[in-house]
């Protein structure tokens, strides 16, 4: 049975169309099989391993021991550095080196590979863990509570070719530069970047040139968000602002960092112009957005159609602002 078979958990997804092979320098990767759609659904997996909490080296072990023996296989499968020294199990009753050095591995392999659910449990998965970091990835990763606890879901954000080795960004830098990035992947993961927006070609330079502009203008949005709730007169400047970022990720094809401006700009709308009109057409934007990048059954996307209707409802008919609306657009941003 191949290693992205997983006898424990049956899931509608498109795994048959992956493959794990070497990626070069980077170690292993997953690549397509065939030509893959924008939008197909590539894994929906449960977490390998779950904890309620970040977990400390006794209970982070006490998890692993709890695992199935093909589970376990697995989990040690996975990718992982020297073990940190926050991680490390001071326990005089150990003595023999095997076991030691066999509980640093899998500490190790928690601290690189672990990701915080929604609900706050911590969770590490097989397949999720199998992509590499790309800062111009092709799929996006989310956690879908509507599929289960910890259940984490992989979709094409754009078309991938046959051969194409797939990638998801490991963290949320989608709009800073070249050197903040490698400095955030240093920190978090200890290795630096080797995609394409990382090499030291025209392309890499032209594309950082661009994200510098993103990080401008993420900042001066960044500004304006810090008086949630307070009605402006004119909030063109603001709006030209998330314009400019739209056309720069759509350029760079930051299909994620794309889904978060299309939000950010319809909680702008909604919570400081109070306009029916702009908040619907942004939040319209955000709802197509996020069923390609998380799957039309993720519970923001149920929440947005709900929304959306409201707001087509109310510039109909030319009323007030709906209050439910002003309510969802008032609890913190989670890819709406």
């Amino acid at each position: 049975m191949g290693p992205l078979t997983r006898r424990w958990f049956n899931t509608a997804d498109s795994r048959q169309l992956i493959h794990i092979i070497s990626a070069g320098q980077k170690g292993l990767g997953v690549f397509a099989k065939v030509n893959i759609p924008r939008g197909t659904r590539i894994i929906a997996e449960p977490p390998l391993m779950k904890l309620d909490q970040v977990g400390n080296s006794i209970t982070i072990w006490k998890a692993f021991n709890k695992l199935k023996p093909l589970e376990k296989e697995k989990y040690l499968e996975l990718h992982h550095l020297e073990c940190d020294k926050e991680y490390e199990l001071m326990n005089p009753a150990l003595e023999k080196n095997r076991q030691k050095l066999r509980i640093a591995k899998v500490l190790a392999i928690y601290r690189l590979n672990k990701s915080i659910c929604h609900a706050g449990t911590i969770v590490v998965s097989y397949l999720p863990s199998r992509f590499n970091h790309s800062c111009l990835p092709n799929t996006k990763c989310a956690e879908n509570p509507n599929l289960g606890d910890g259940v984490s879901t992989i979709h094409a954000v754009r078309d991938i070719k046959e051969g194409e080795e797939l990638t998801y960004p490991y963290v949320p830098d989608f709009n800073r530069p070249k050197d903040q990035r490698q400095g955030t992947l240093y920190w978090q993961g200890g290795f630096l970047c080797l995609c394409e927006a990382c090499s030291d070609s025209d392309f890499a330079r032209s594309m950082d040139h661009k994200r510098q502009e993103l990080s401008r203008l993420d900042q001066r949005v960044s500004d304006q968000e810090q008086y949630p709730w307070t009605k402006v007169v004119d909030g063109s400047s603001t709006l030209k602002d998330f314009q400019q970022m739209e056309v720069l990720q759509k350029d760079l094809g930051l299909h994620e960092a794309l889904g978060v401006t299309y939000g950010r700009a319809a909680r702008y709308c909604c919570s400081r112009l109070q306009d029916s009109q702009l908040t619907l057409e942004w939040a319209s934007k955000t709802l197509a957005n996020n069923r390609v990048c998380l799957g039309a059954d993720h519970p923001i996307c149920k929440d947005l159609v709900e929304m959306v209707s409201l707001l087509e409802s109310a510039v109909r008919a030319s009323g007030p602002f709906p209050s439910a609306v002003a309510e969802f657009y008032s609890l913190p941003l989670w890819d709406t």
